[in-house]
Order: C-alpha cells, then sequence, then structure tokens
C-alpha cells in the first residue's frame, strides 16, 4: 500500500492472469545431475492449462494447439532474436519481382517423427491441404492469404503462387507447426 495515497500497489506480477504469472520459487532438482552431453531419448513433461481442441495443424486457431505445435514442429523461415529472417526447414528463398512467385529451397535430411523423409512432395501436400476449402483451416486465411497453390518443382524445392503481393507472408512463414505438418504427406492427422 502507498503510506501517501492509500492506495494499494500493484507488482509487475499483477499484470498477468495467475495462470500465467512468473514464478519466483526455487526449483529443486528432481534426478542426477545433467551432464550437459546431448543424448536421444527420454521423456519431456510439459503441463498445460487447458485441453487443446486438435493437435491438427491446420484445423485449429487456438492458442495452446499454437503452443504445443512450437514444440512439435519447425517453420519453413526462421526469425532470429534481432529480427532477421534466417533459414529454417528453408534454406533459401527468392521472392519475384512482381511479388507473386516465391521459390524455395529445403533443408535435406530432415525426417517427420516416424523417420518419413521430410520433402518438397509433404510441404506441397501440406499447403495443399490447408488450402483446400474442404479442410475449412481457420489460419488458410490469416497466414496465407491470397496465395493460391503450391507446387513442388524438385526433390527439394517448391514454389507458392499467389494472386496478388501479401506483405506479411514472410513473416507469416515462420509460424511453428501451423503450415508443416508434423505427419508424412498423405497420412491421416491425428493418428
Amino acid at each position: 500500500m502507498d503510506p501517501r495515497t492509500g492506495v494499494a500497489r500493484r507488482s509487475p506480477r499483477d499484470r498477468w492472469p495467475p495462470c500465467q504469472r512468473p514464478r519466483t520459487t526455487s526449483a529443486e532438482p528432481i534426478g542426477p545431475p545433467d551432464t550437459g552431453e546431448p543424448r536421444q531419448g527420454g521423456e519431456w513433461t510439459i503441463a498445460i492449462t487447458e485441453e487443446p481442441d486438435t493437435l491438427d495443424p491446420q484445423k485449429s486457431g487456438t492458442a495452446i494447439t499454437a503452443a504445443i505445435l512450437d514444440d512439435v514442429c519447425d517453420p519453413l523461415i526462421a526469425e532470429n532474436f534481432d529480427g532477421e529472417y534466417v533459414p529454417g526447414l528453408a534454406t533459401e528463398w527468392t521472392i519475384s519481382p512482381d511479388g507473386l512467385t516465391w521459390s524455395f529451397i529445403l533443408r535435406e535430411g530432415v525426417t517427420f517423427h516416424d523417420g518419413t523423409p521430410m520433402n518438397a512432395a509433404a510441404v506441397e501436400a501440406t499447403f495443399a491441404r490447408a488450402l483446400d476449402p474442404a479442410t475449412k483451416s481457420p489460419i488458410a486465411g490469416s497466414l496465407l492469404g491470397p496465395v493460391e497453390s503450391a507446387r513442388a518443382t524438385g526433390d527439394f524445392t517448391f514454389e507458392l503462387k499467389l494472386r496478388e503481393p501479401f506483405a506479411p507472408l514472410l513473416e507469416n512463414l515462420t509460424d511453428d507447426g501451423r503450415l508443416c505438418h508434423p505427419e508424412p504427406a498423405g497420412a491421416r492427422p491425428g493418428r
């Protein structure tokens, strides 16, 4: 309480709802100390405050699904801490002078969770599904805007065709998990 005004002061912690407030308690180790050496396997447990509506990245517009998919998938283009666009799953990209054709070269050696290689055909299928009106994707309009089609032009190259230039597309392609489906092309989501 402010002694001059008698009004209770708000702490910076009070700006967040209780479920999102930063915790100030110290954590106690629950296992042997980490050696710092990377290892494969094991479990990673994350607590969430609500149930996602679906884990299908092209059928959900909820924040909780986006948060989960951020930890499961990688973006085509990444953004570093300086706000610069850097390679993600796409190692290179070019935009035609008229802004209607976007060409990408994909990173080789990337696999889906089941070991299936990620290639241009998988990315084409992902975009085709998101753009298909039958999918009723809540993200296609906002993230993809005037994208008309995606087409594999080689094993690790593909292009997007737009009806009109769309400045937000580069930023939107940094969205982890929404556009690169965690299932291989042709597999049924959610299995």
